[in-house]
């Protein structure tokens, strides 16, 4: 928690300016959670597509595979 004080003759000027610094004051701190939250999803978007590009990768070499050895993908295994 912060205090913001101004003393003035007038109150109102007063007022206004302590208003104004609280208000920039939510203000950037919204925009510096915002920023870090967005660097997050960035970061987390990328993990994403990585992981995806290397599940696709194993499953183009499990279909070569497959066709290799004559295998269905939709065949059954049996036990």
């Amino acid at each position: 928690m912060i205090t913001i004080s101004y003393v003035s003759r007038s109150p109102q000027l007063s007022a206004d300016i302590v208003n104004a610094l609280e208000s920039e004051f939510i203000k950037n701190n919204f925009i510096a959670h915002y920023n870090s939250t967005q660097q997050v999803t960035n970061w987390l978007t990328g993990q994403i597509d990585d992981l995806r590009t290397i599940v696709q990768g194993s499953q183009d070499r499990m279909v070569d595979l497959q066709k290799k050895l004559g295998i269905s993908g939709s065949t059954p295994a049996t036990p």
